[in-house]
């Protein structure tokens, strides 16, 4: 493969098309036919210097989008990303682009694939990809967890795009996110809410300790009388760390 790119800008050299083999392979390809196109395409990619120049753009897109269908993603992102080095601004870019950003997300870390998604949701907005894009972000949200976001996702893709492939998807999506928080009995928000009041309790229990170690520290060095009040102080705060102490449990138990 390492031809490739030399040969695509050695502009004036003398091409010989192959065209039928090209029509062929686009054919299997428009017909989602991706075995057959495969075969056809890796034989155009390895007899480069017989096409034309204009056609080298349709073989790497078509060997690409075969391969990625396919599920061959190494082979798929390296032809991706040959064509977008020697075709920055081809009538495939978008789709190039959104594809390389899908297998970043398959393959990649969580923060790197959302990132290259996000991405191109901002630089195409008007793809025809997009929905596509979106699906995937939703996808990735809901095997996090992050259900209301997915939702939201899938909710705009139900809206937005009502004839898409996967508006079926996004409802069926939908219902499962309905059923999971109804099992659970509580939202993300919630959840979260649940998690603030431990945090609080926490800090709580926290600072009365400290100021039990500080009463304990006064009653040693006081008088008799003094030692009465500050013991009903003590008395006072351990059961009030008690009582927190309770509460948290309780919220615990009830997540």
């Amino acid at each position: 493969m390492k031809y490739i790119l030399p040969i695509l800008f050695c502009a004036g050299a003398v091409c010989f098309a192959q065209s039928e083999s090209l029509a062929l392979a686009q054919r299997h390809l428009d017909n989602e036919n991706y075995e057959d196109a495969m075969i056809l395409y890796e034989d155009l990619v390895n007899s480069l210097e017989e096409v034309s120049t204009s056609e080298v753009s349709e073989i790497l897109y078509g060997y690409a989008r075969s391969a990625d269908e396919l599920k061959r993603s190494s082979l798929a992102r390296s032809m991706i990303s040959i064509h977008l080095e020697a075709f920055p601004y081809s009538e495939y870019t978008d789709e190039m682009k959104y594809r390389l950003a899908r297998l970043d997300l398959e393959e990649k870390s969580t923060t790197e694939g959302l990132l290259q998604m996000n991405d191109f949701l901002k630089e195409y907005p008007d793809s025809k990809f997009f929905p596509d894009a979106l699906f995937w972000v939703a996808e990735r949200f809901y095997a996090l967890g992050y259900y209301d976001d997915s939702y939201e996702l899938y909710r705009r893709i139900i809206i937005d795009y009502p004839e898409h492939p996967y508006v079926k998807e996004a409802r069926s999506r939908q219902s499962l996110i309905v059923t999971r928080q109804s099992d659970l009995g509580t939202t993300v928000e919630e959840q979260q809410r649940t998690e603030n009041e431990l945090r609080l309790y926490a800090r709580s229990v926290e600072n009365l300790a400290n100021q039990h170690a500080l009463l304990l520290q006064q009653l040693e060095s006081s008088t008799v009388i003094d030692k009465e009040f500050l013991i009903g102080d003590i008395q006072a705060m351990l059961e009030t760390i008690q009582l927190l102490e309770r509460q948290i449990n309780s919220t615990i138990n009830s997540m």
